[in-house]
């Protein structure tokens, strides 16, 4: 027996009520029925004290299918992190847990089923925003499916239900290891970690992405001509030597003279170049505590997660870190 798929319904309120006679909703959840699923829609869900944002994430995970029905309202923002709405979450959620993603975007090219006083937001803030949403679902390498009233879509989505699974690619159980693997990654080091500037009284960390902050660092390539600390790093750097009590005794005058010119003749470079035209496999990366080799690594990690595809499918978008060329597999030490 076919186990039942359970299918999340991501939507703004408008959808759920118009057009009167047979909404938008109403016309998925009956095509949800038809395919053999289990409707999963935030609005059966009761009331419940704690973190509405995280209780959504969570249920969205738990569900096999995320169909997201986009209209032309951006809907209500999410409490304590008012940069994104609850479509706009249920979406980014779907696609960090790697749930299997169906998008249909209302038509905004013909006249649509809705009043259009509940068809716009009235902020044009919010408008704005919502433009944006669907662009960034346009461009996000999945297919969005425009429709017209609640039978297109309907019928629309129980064609999408029915498709079969895409067959099993080349590499069997080991593939799909793998995937899950690179899913995992994307999921665990896209967001910073802003436990400890997250003020308590917030019901949810504030959804901020690497690849949107990052900013590379500067490095000298090799290792370096002597194993110094920091501050004395510095006083070289200022007096161009070193004074005797700071010197140790087993090392001549000659070699820190040459340590620093060393020092001098090796520039800071941006890391991302160095990475993409250093020859090795395996690269350490020296750092003193703070200055960014963490955030580097997992910046890289991202990047390469984003470099793999399936055999015989392309790459849906350019890694974060390739311009001219992409970075190299590294290793690292603190």
């Amino acid at each position: 027996m076919r186990e039942v798929r359970r299918v999340f319904l991501s939507h703004t309120s408008e959808l759920r009520d118009f057009p009167a006679t047979r909404s938008f909703v109403a016309a998925a959840e009956s095509a949800v029925v038809r395919a053999g699923g289990a409707v999963c829609d935030m609005a059966y869900f009761r009331a419940r004290d704690g973190k509405p944002a995280e209780y959504c994430k969570q249920q969205v995970r738990k569900c096999d299918v995320y169909v997201g029905l986009i209209g032309l309202r951006y809907g209500s923002p999410v409490r304590h992190q008012s940069e994104v709405s609850y479509t706009e979450l249920e979406f980014e959620t779907a696609t960090e847990a790697g749930k299997t993603r169906l998008v249909f975007m209302l038509d905004e090219d013909v006249v649509l089923p809705i009043p259009a006083a509940k068809l716009l937001d009235l902020d044009p803030d919010l408008q704005a925003r919502q433009r944006k949403f669907r662009d960034r679902l346009m461009a996000a390498g999945i297919t969005i499916v425009k429709v017209t009233g609640p039978e297109d879509l309907g019928l629309k989505l129980v064609q999408a239900l029915h498709e079969p699974d895409p067959p099993e690619p080349p590499g069997g159980v080991g593939f799909k290891a793998a995937q899950e693997y690179l899913r995992r990654l994307s999921e665990t080091y896209r967001r910073l970690d802003l436990d400890t500037l997250t003020p308590a009284e917030q019901d949810d960390n504030l959804p901020v992405l690497l690849e949107q902050v990052f900013i590379p660092q500067h490095a000298r390539p090799g290792p370096p001509p002597l194993e110094l600390s920091k501050e004395l790093w510095r006083k070289l750097a200022e007096a161009h030597e070193l004074p005797a009590a700071d010197r140790p005794e087993a090392i001549e005058i000659e070699r820190w003279q040459r340590s620093y010119k060393q020092l001098r003749d090796r520039s800071p470079q941006p890391v991302l170049r160095l990475l993409r035209e250093l020859s090795s496999r395996l690269i350490v990366v020296l750092g003193d505590p703070g200055a960014g080799k963490s955030t580097l690594a997992r910046f890289l990690a991202l990047s390469l997660v984003r470099q793999f595809k399936p055999p015989d499918q392309p790459c849906t978008s350019e890694p974060m870190a390739r311009r001219t060329s992409q970075p190299r597999p590294v290793g690292w030490r603190d």
